[in-house]
């Protein structure tokens, strides 16, 4: 379970530098990856497991990617908008409104710098849920047409789920139990699409916050 959270922590910092970075050939950079996990788990020294709140902090690793992924694909997705030949259409419009108002409050708010301030990513991942919910706005399939964008998405989708199905498969019967909104809440990721999987993981900030 140690050597699974380091990789855990090892995966964080490949989202992170994945976002900062360009690419042409996303399986190269998986490869990288990879690599670079497998040398670090067979080097990672045995030793006594972390208890249940260290495990949901490094879960909480992942949000201010996520975060900073879904601002990315809002500026993305806002700039399309306007360009589309039914900007002008009401439905567009309103798109268009509740886009430019969520980004206006969340645009300069640090994401990964450290010192990181966890109410600023808190308003900036409720806002993006708001957004989600309430604009029918879909943030990975709006963005199919921009592929290193769209491959970031779905590249952190899988990421993460990966790390959430570890989570919830080391859980013992009693954190099962301390825990049963998330393992309810990994169902429901496990039965969504990558659009459904952005809310779910909304879900998840909010369950360890509130």
């Amino acid at each position: 379970m140690t050597k699974f959270w380091a990789i855990t922590l090892i995966l964080a910092v490949s989202i992170a530098q994945l976002i900062g970075s360009s690419f042409a050939v996303p399986v190269q950079i998986e490869e990288t990856v990879a690599d670079t996990i497998n040398t670090l788990y067979n080097d990672l020294p045995n030793s006594s497991p972390l208890d249940l709140n260290a495990r949901h902090e490094l879960l909480l690793e992942f949000e201010k990617h996520f975060a900073q992924l879904s601002r990315e694909a809002i500026r993305v997705i806002l700039a399309d908008l306007k360009a589309a030949k039914s900007a002008q259409s009401v439905a567009t419009q309103e798109k268009i409104t509740a886009l430019t108002d969520a980004l206006a409050i969340i645009e300069n708010v640090n994401l990964i710098n450290e010192p990181l301030d966890e109410f600023e990513l808190l308003i900036v991942t409720n806002i993006i849920g708001d957004l989600l919910a309430q604009s029918n706005i879909q943030l990975v399939s709006a963005v199919k047409e921009h592929r290193k964008l769209a491959f970031e998405l779905e590249y952190f989708n899988f990421i993460f789920g990966e790390v959430f199905d570890d989570f919830v498969a080391t859980l013992t019967p009693q954190e099962r139990q301390l825990d049963a909104e998330l393992v309810e809440l990994h169902q429901q990721y496990k039965e969504s699409d990558e659009d459904e999987k952005w809310l779910i993981w909304i879900k998840l900030w909010n369950y360890f916050k509130f």
